[in-house]
């Protein structure tokens, strides 16, 4: 609540105040949070390198299904555990 000047020197002193509804983080809780804020940046710096490598493994998997059909049409046998292992 905030109160403008005149109405701060009218108010009684020993009145009631008006209550917080937050209180004031302690500075264990404020360097926590810091770190974990330090955590969310390393790991949001380090997410195109992490989606490069996850599409570069899609890439690498890709081209082995590619190449895999063909090895499967020239075998004989079940060919549908080897397909669910790609």
């Amino acid at each position: 609540m905030h109160l403008a000047p005149i109405q701060m020197m009218n108010r009684n002193v020993w009145g009631p105040h008006p209550v917080r509804t937050q209180q004031v983080p302690r500075f264990e809780e404020v360097c926590v949070m810091k770190q974990n804020v330090r955590k969310m940046y390393e790991e949001v710096r380090e997410m195109p390198a992490k989606v490069q490598a996850l599409k570069d493994e899609r890439a690498r998997e890709l081209e082995l299904f590619k190449k895999n059909p063909q090895e499967i049409k020239n075998e004989k046998g079940n060919y549908s555990a080897n397909v669910t292992v790609i």
